[in-house]
């Protein structure tokens, strides 16, 4: 009977481990539009890491070499943006937790890179891509 019991409890916890890192598989994080590529990994961490975040880790490059900046942009459900900037003509590589404190855990984010042109000229920008859990 103890062997039993101590069989089923093994098999539950893992069982439960192995939810725990099929909810956390990672995908491909790859953006660009003119001057700018973005080329990573992404995954929806789970409730216990960071408040269930959108993580992302990759280079962002600056392709171009023109005198601008490039910049990562990604949001979570109910908020702005949070940008991560590379110097001027430079590549950045980036490994980053973005996440709503307040929920248990991430489901949506949604990001795009661009090009920063300055104040006077409008940010070339990437479509916006939707990632969800």
């Amino acid at each position: 009977m103890k062997t039993k019991r101590i069989v089923t409890t093994v098999a539950l916890a893992l069982g439960l481990v192995a939810v725990g890192v099929g909810s956390a598989s990672a995908g491909g994080f790859y953006q660009s539009t003119t001057g700018v590529t973005m080329n990573g990994t992404y995954r929806f961490e789970s409730a216990s890491v960071q408040h269930g975040a959108f993580h992302f880790w990759g280079t962002l490059n600056d392709t171009v070499n023109d005198g601008n900046a490039v910049k990562q942009q990604v949001r979570v459900e109910g908020y702005g943006y949070n940008t991560w900037y590379t110097g001027v003509d430079a590549d950045r590589y980036l490994n980053q937790y973005v996440y709503d404190g307040a929920a248990v855990h991430t489901d949506l984010a949604r990001a795009k890179v661009c090009r920063d042109r300055g104040s006077l000229l409008p940010d070339n920008c990437s479509s916006e891509k939707t990632y969800t859990r």
